[in-house]
């Protein structure tokens, strides 16, 4: 069960990031513009750099750190972009430093080991995601955009990711009280894998879809 729900998200993911690129003008003249850029280099990340890394016998976790970092840092930016209210804008743009800070504080003098999975510091920046994302759709359904959100590639970008992390985030600090080890042998990987599996599915909605995007 478990290679089979590897395998489903090694193809949904080359092909949300295939369909990223083919619908690649639906997004020029938007913040989403650079989101097919992320998604080339989290599937180079995970199925090339990570795989070569545990292939030649060296630790990856590190790596891992360092892609999943990335990403929370993009949809950071992401949605900070699309927030309107200066204020809720204000609280996205300091969670963001002290996220980051806590990353770095974290990684450099917490840590036992460079390679120990940062998962307090991701769970932390997930949580400004989800902020900033419930801050963005707020805002989304009180506009006209709510009567044609299939249409807006970013509604089914923050869906994806809401989910994603929604069930990410609490995943991960279970994992240091209750798993310790043995998190790829438990029934909690699988439901990261499902998911994995929603996230990408949204996104290829999506990039389908979609029709409209705004500034």
């Amino acid at each position: 069960m478990d290679s089979y729900l590897v395998k489903i998200n090694y193809v949904l993911m080359l092909l949300m990031t295939l369909f990223a690129t083919y619908y690649h003008k639906k997004t020029v003249q938007t913040p989403l513009r650079y989101l097919v850029y992320l998604l080339w280099f989290m599937l180079v990340s995970d199925f090339v750099i990570a795989r070569y890394l545990s292939f030649i016998k060296l630790h990856n976790v590190w790596w891992y750190n360092i892609i999943v970092n990335i990403e929370i840092v993009f949809y950071l930016a992401l949605f900070y972009q699309y927030i309107q209210r200066p204020l809720s804008k204000k609280v996205i743009f300091i969670g963001a430093v002290v996220s980051e800070l806590y990353y770095l504080v974290s990684f450099l003098f917490l840590a036992e080991s460079w390679n120990e999975w940062q998962g307090y510091p991701f769970a932390l920046g997930s949580f400004v995601v989800i902020l900033a994302i419930f801050i963005f759709l707020i805002e989304f359904f009180n506009t006209d955009k709510i009567f044609y959100l299939r249409e807006y590639l970013i509604f089914w970008v923050a869906i994806g990711v809401l989910f994603y992390l929604v069930v990410a985030m609490p995943l991960t600090i279970a994992q240091y009280y209750m798993l310790s080890e043995d998190y790829s042998g438990s029934g909690m990987s699988y439901i990261q894998y499902v998911a994995n599996i929603f996230m990408y599915i949204s996104f290829i909605i999506g990039f389908i879809w979609s029709k409209r995007s705004f500034k």
